[in-house]
């Protein structure tokens, strides 16, 4: 048997309608999809990054228009920004790193799915490869300019690439 929300089919029924009644459930679904890509799509041209906030930044919404946007973690910027620092002072490896931000109690983003844990390495290696931290941010194959306030200039980012690509070699 097959359970919906209206009726439930048995393998007796008349096949015509589940089958009419399962294609009008598909064909909603897909023009759902549609709508929300381009409700995405619509968001990153804005200059607002359709998805989950990095550290150091919330997504948040305005309760009066229902318009969603990302402002900076009054809390974890200024510890993301510290890291960046002690980043581009070149003086520690990245083991370094995740030790100190341990140390300054910065984790993971809390969710529904994932507890809130010790940044790694890996976790690390996002944070300073992610260019959202200075302004802008890649959706799909394109990159944007964020209305969001940047944590970095582009000039410590770059700095930051290659004091990177040197602790790998």
């Amino acid at each position: 048997q097959i359970v919906t929300n209206e009726k439930i089919y048995f393998p007796t029924d008349n096949s015509i309608m589940m089958t009419f009644e399962l294609g009008m459930a598909t064909e909603y679904s897909l023009a759902l999809g549609k709508n929300v890509k381009r409700g995405m799509n619509h968001k990153a041209d804005k200059g607002v990054y359709p998805n989950t906030a990095p550290i150091g930044y919330l997504n948040t919404h305005n309760s009066h228009t229902g318009e969603k946007f990302i402002v900076t973690d009054q809390e974890k910027a200024p510890l993301v920004r510290k890291l960046w620092d002690l980043l581009l002072s070149n003086e520690f490896s990245m083991g370094e790193l995740v030790e100190k931000a341990s140390a300054m109690g910065l984790r993971t983003r809390l969710s529904k799915r994932r507890p809130e844990k010790n940044l790694s390495r890996h976790g690390l290696h996002g944070i300073f490869s992610n260019s959202f931290y200075y302004g802008e941010f890649k959706w799909h194959k394109d990159t944007y300019q964020g209305v969001h306030e940047p944590l970095i200039t582009k000039e410590e980012f770059d700095r930051a690439q290659e004091i990177i690509s040197s602790k790998k070699s």
